[in-house]
């Protein structure tokens, strides 16, 4: 018929025996060629086999697995530590120890092609894995990578990391830092402690604002540049946490933990400002407000009995602004910028001006800090105290910074 096919003309497909059977076999000399040939087209066996569970997810071990051929070490600290990129240690000449830190130690270093000076922390990946401090580390690399950019926070440019260690480098400030500056001459004045507060703050805003709690607040942790501006470093005990979130880990430095820290219930950023307070009553007092103990239980019991009473030597709006921001309730507590530059006690500067680096305790008029009812009072213990008040060191006039590099080459960054 016309539309039927004869049998004797159609075509059969091949059975898989016979297929298989015509091909070609691979010529022994040839097996790289059909293996990498055949790679293209054969699944990856890890990322196809491998079951995704929720643990997967949760757990930051079973997250670093990767379908590449990347070991586990060093896939734990992926992306924020690289492995072989442009910058490494090679690239570094060693000055010095600035300080030992938790993890290790950090140096002084010089960068072989421009000459700048850096401080570069050198973190043992096994003391990192030892103090389960993985996520740690890599959020203080991401947060000052990422941050550093504000004229108060310090900056961090290189994170790369090897088969057994972690490097992270940052600016380096050689002029000190505010414990230094406080043991030598405290208690200090207040249009000094005015300019402090006020770059500290927006520096705290502007973290909480990005969703990073600080949590480790305190004098050794605020740097001092040339100028004696502030700079905000050592951000190991800092975590990314959105506004009106909370979080539970007990850290800090006992000083100056919040109650609700110490305690161990849920707490937010409000925990910074408690801490914000007492730096401000440490460094207009001269001590701190409650000593430290032994571990978090007794430091909650001695905070738990302290409560604020008004310090003669200091101004109404000095004690006003300290009682708000070392409230007990973190409900009642002073936590937001725009709260602060209400305060009297900010009533002469402008936080814009502040941002802009116009002010600098260096710079402040020594007649005009002199004459402040409050230095009258502070001068008047000093000397019924029979000691000798030195007016040009605390406001940093012609001040003689040698000493106190030699004493940071020791103290700098200790905790």
């Amino acid at each position: 018929m016309g539309n039927k096919v004869s049998s004797r003309h159609s075509v059969q497909a091949p059975s898989r025996t016979q297929s298989q059977a015509s091909l070609p076999r691979r010529p022994a000399s040839c097996g790289s060629l059909y293996s990498s040939t055949d790679s293209l087209h054969r699944k990856w066996l890890r990322a196809s086999r491998r079951r995704r569970k929720h643990s997967t997810l949760t757990n930051e071990y079973r997250l670093a697995r990767t379908s590449w051929p990347v070991p586990q070490l060093e896939a734990l600290f992926l992306p924020e530590y690289g492995i072989k990129q442009g910058v490494t240690e090679r690239d570094f000449d060693v000055i010095g120890i600035i300080a030992k830190g938790a993890f290790g130690e950090v140096l002084k270093v010089e960068k072989r092609d421009c000459k700048k000076v850096y401080a570069m922390k050198l973190m043992p990946k096994s003391e990192v894995m030892r103090y389960n401090a993985v996520q740690q580390v890599k959020d203080e690399a991401s947060i000052q990578t990422l941050l550093g950019h504000h004229p108060f926070v310090v900056q961090v440019y290189y994170c790369w990391q090897t088969r057994k260690d972690l490097f992270l480098v940052a600016d380096y400030i050689p002029h000190g830092d505010l414990f230094t500056i406080w043991t030598l001459e405290a208690p200090m004045q207040e249009p000094v402690v005015q300019i402090f507060a006020a770059e500290i703050s927006l520096g705290l805003d502007f973290l909480h604002s990005a969703g990073v709690i600080y949590r480790d607040l305190k004098m050794e942790n605020i740097l001092l540049d040339d100028k004696r501006h502030v700079r905000l470093g050592d951000f190991g005990l800092s975590k990314w946490l959105t506004l009106g979130s909370f979080t539970r880990t007990i850290c800090g430095t006992m000083q100056y933990m919040a109650p609700e820290i110490l305690k161990g219930q849920p707490y937010t950023h409000a925990c910074d400002w408690y801490s914000f307070g007492v730096l401000i009553y440490t460094l207009l007092s001269g001590r701190y407000p409650v000593e430290a103990a032994p571990d978090h239980t007794a430091m909650a019991e001695r905070v738990a009995g302290f409560y604020f009473n008004p310090i003669r030597e200091l101004s109404s709006p000095a004690n006003c602004l300290v009682s708000k921001l070392m409230q007990k309730d973190p409900k009642q507590r002073l936590q937001t910028l725009e709260s602060l530059e209400e305060e009297l006690f900010f009533q002469e500067l402008s936080f814009e001006d502040v941002l802009a680096r116009r002010y600098a305790p260096r710079l402040i008029d020594k007649n005009e800090a002199e004459d402040s009812p409050a230095m009258t009072r502070i001068a008047a213990e000093k000397k019924r105290h029979s000691k000798k008040y030195q007016m040009d060191d605390l406001m940093f006039h012609d001040f003689d910074w040698s000493d106190v590099n030699e004493l940071i080459d020791g103290l700098a960054f200790s905790k």
